[in-house]
């Protein structure tokens, strides 16, 4: 039968109220429903949870997306833990060194400098003491309450012990009198001509140095996050010749456009695309209200990237042989064409080059179901469309 017959006897079987549209068919092939723009075409107008958050996934996992979320997240390390300066790092070493004799580079690096300083008699030993009179400290002023204050004073009695072997605790000695022996302790070195070595002078040293992982760190991850969204090479010049945490926590927060090392509009629209995402209570989100969300979502992230979301890659997964699931992230899958770069490679444009419909495919199962429904479908309308025409010529005869 010509596809011209076929057209003529659908009309033909829905005029005559033979048939109506098989809503069960769409339905059971899991088609969602589709509102009428009015132009011809139609768009999805519920989704998923696991829609929801396959948009999500693959937004955040976009290598522009996670390097300005990577800026933001050092920021905000640097706030939390506000990082000693290095440079102040660097002078109290000296500064310690200087005190006790110990002789040191002065063109050293602040990394040969913090091995320099640990090799002064007893490090290990004065910095256990520091430490635990720091808990001590804290557990008498009551900001510790984790420790007892019998534990805190055996700990510290014992740091003292590390230099005075034959150091004890009075009858009724209180913690505050312990920390008062910790911190006044004053040794001589090997020679013993050298009275600098005191808890004063050996305890800001050892603080520094306590200190120098933290800022160097935070340092590190700043120059880094910086660099990753440089917008050129002269803005990576300028924030690797950057030494200091200040200075790249002012780098990393400039808002003039010009002046700024990175492009401030897309870091801005990243920034809001982030908050939209953080705030996004799955479990209160009606269906109706998830497709919208994905489409906010999506014109938030073109407007971010200037990139189409439809020429996007899903993120490469931590098990390179285990492909993402473009629908369901928590279950992989192997793709069957490979992919070019320009698009997912679970899914491809038919042969005239025609976009996705808005079906939503639940595997090659639900796929094949779903043709079968509606051949199936279509077999019924043109049975019922023959129907009718043999009942129209029998109506005519009598």
């Amino acid at each position: 039968m010509k596809k011209s017959q076929i057209l003529a006897a659908l009309a033909l079987a829905f005029a005559l109220g033979v048939v109506a549209p098989v809503a069960g068919t769409y339905a059971e092939a899991g088609i969602a429903p589709m509102a009428d723009l009015g132009d011809g075409t139609t768009t999805p107008t519920t989704a998923t949870k696991a829609e929801l958050e396959a948009v999500v996934n693959k937004i955040s996992g976009q290598a522009e997306y996670k390097a300005f979320a990577e800026l933001a997240a050092a920021l905000a390390e640097n706030t939390e833990k506000s990082p000693m300066a290095l440079a102040d790092i660097k002078s109290a070493i000296t500064t310690a060194l200087g005190k006790l004799s110990f002789g040191y580079n002065t063109q050293a690096t602040l990394a040969q400098l913090v091995e320099t300083a640990k090799g002064i008699d007893n490090y290990a030993a004065w910095s256990n003491l520091v430490e635990k009179t720091a808990v001590a400290q804290a557990v008498q002023a009551g900001t510790n309450k984790e420790v007892s204050q019998v534990t805190a004073q055996t700990n510290l009695l014992t740091a003292i012990q590390a230099f005075y072997p034959n150091a004890k605790l009075t009858d009724g000695e209180t913690l505050q009198t312990t920390i008062g022996t910790a911190t006044g302790l004053t040794l001589k070195d090997a020679e013993g001509n050298n009275t600098a070595y005191t808890y004063g002078n050996i305890s800001l040293m050892v603080n520094t140095i306590n200190a120098y992982p933290t800022s160097t760190n935070i340092y590190n991850r700043l120059s880094k996050a910086l660099t990753a969204v440089a917008k050129d090479d002269a803005a990576k010049k300028t924030i690797a010749d950057t030494d200091t945490i200040a200075g790249l926590v002012a780098l990393a927060n400039e808002t003039d456009a010009d002046a700024a090392v990175f492009n401030t509009t897309k870091a801005k629209n990243y920034k809001d695309l982030r908050d939209d995402i953080d705030t996004i209570d799955y479990d209160t989100l009606t269906a109706t209200q998830m497709r919208t969300e994905i489409n906010d979502l999506i014109t938030a992230y073109e407007t971010a990237s200037g990139l189409k979301y439809a020429d996007i890659t899903n993120p490469a997964p931590e098990d390179p042989s285990q492909p993402i699931n473009p629908t369901d992230p928590d279950t992989p899958t192997t793709p069957t064409t490979p992919d070019d770069g320009k698009g997912d490679a679970t899914t491809t444009p038919d042969k005239n080059g025609a976009p996705n419909t808005g079906v939503v495919a639940e595997g090659a199962d639900a796929s094949a179901k779903s043709s079968v429904s509606i051949m199936a479908g279509v077999s019924s309308f043109i049975t019922a469309a023959g129907s009718a025409l043999v009942a129209i010529r029998r109506g005519k005869k009598a």
